[in-house]
């Protein structure tokens, strides 16, 4: 609201009608252009999610193939005789280092 000396008190309310007025078209903007963006946010949103459940079952997959390697190397160990130890102190001509994926940390001894 605005005061002018010399104005009438007709002027401060005919000021507070125009705010009204700008407050309502700004409004109205506002609500035209929510309508518009509203439906290409819920697309995103839902590619969003779309996303992230195919990241959770790539890494699920992923966490399978894991444990599958560990199991055929493990078996493939087991049959050649090797067995698996941590990582550790042990003089490398004792140990030769195992050169597939998914070993954990561990050595395979023969």
């Amino acid at each position: 609201m605005s005061h002018h000396p010399g104005n009438s008190t007709d002027n401060i309310m005919d000021d507070r009608d125009l705010w009204r007025s700008v407050a309502s078209r700004l409004d109205a903007m506002c609500e035209r252009d929510r309508k518009e963006w509203e439906p290409v946010v819920e697309t995103l949103r839902e590619r969003d999610r779309m996303t992230v459940q195919a990241l959770r079952l790539a890494e699920s997959g992923l966490k399978m193939m894991a444990r599958n390697v560990r199991r055929m190397e493990e078996e493939q160990a087991r049959l050649s005789g090797a067995f698996r130890v941590p990582i550790g102190p042990i003089a490398s001509h004792h140990v030769r280092m195992d050169p597939q994926p998914g070993s954990g940390g561990c050595m395979w001894i023969s």
